[in-house]
């Protein structure tokens, strides 16, 4: 599972992406998984 992080505009901490703003995801966080997980 990956997940996309951005730059919070207020706060300027990473904060999960919103979807909203194209174009700002600064990161991704790579979650290590067990296998056991369904989407």
């Amino acid at each position: 599972m990956l997940t996309p992080l951005m730059l919070d505009d207020t706060t300027g901490k990473l904060v999960v992406w919103d979807g909203q703003k194209a174009g700002t995801a600064v990161g991704v966080l790579a979650l290590e998984l067990d296998g056991s997980e369904t989407c």
